[in-house]
């Protein structure tokens, strides 16, 4: 098993390096400093079974952006896309490797759709409540990569399919908090496990 942290800012860049030493975890994880938009000059196509990915939750202009720097490029799409992302996942994965990502509760539709543009079947997905009766926030979502044929034996979904391949994937939310602001059981062992 190996590990690539990539990372765009030179500081967090540099924070998840010392994290990665500190923790003894050199031999296995590997920390680049890399613009996601010029990954097919650094890396070949189909070299990763596994992307996971946060993108910026907010393309310019909506949202309140931070007035820190570093915040306002990792919140919203100053440097990359939720698109730039997704193509760069796609270049990255073998056929059959999966994608993973986090992203805003309004833009799930985008995300699918993003998705299925790059080739990447929907296999799993699944909201985010900070408390039960809230609404969602986040949408966490996996994709696969289809191998030639079997996306051509199986196609993408269609606009018709697309709600009941929606249906059918969802996991039950992912609740954070309880009534008194603790972590509930499944998010505690997340965070602690």
């Amino acid at each position: 098993l190996e590990l690539w942290g990539f990372e765009l800012q030179e500081a967090l860049a540099e924070r998840a390096q010392r994290s990665v030493r500190l923790n003894g975890l050199d031999a296995l994880i590997k920390i680049q400093r890399l613009d996601l938009r010029r990954i097919a000059e650094i890396h070949p196509p189909e070299s990763f079974t596994t992307v996971v990915c946060n993108p910026p939750y907010w393309p310019l202009g909506q949202g309140r952006i931070s007035p820190r720097v570093e915040v306002a490029r990792a919140r919203h799409e100053v440097d990359c896309t939720l698109e730039e992302a997704v193509q760069s996942g796609q270049w990255l994965l073998r056929p059959g490797g999966r994608l993973a990502l986090v992203q805003s509760w309004q833009r799930r539709a985008e995300v699918l759709e993003t998705l299925a543009k790059y080739g990447l079947q929907l296999k799993r997905w699944r909201e985010v409540r900070h408390k039960k009766a809230a609404a969602p926030s986040r949408f966490l979502v996996e994709a696969v990569k289809a191998d030639k044929e079997s996306a051509a034996a199986v196609g993408l979904p269609t606009a018709g399919d697309r709600e009941r391949v929606t249906l059918r994937s969802r996991l039950k939310p992912l609740v954070i908090y309880d009534q008194q602001g603790k972590f509930l059981p499944e998010v505690a062992a997340i965070y602690n496990g």
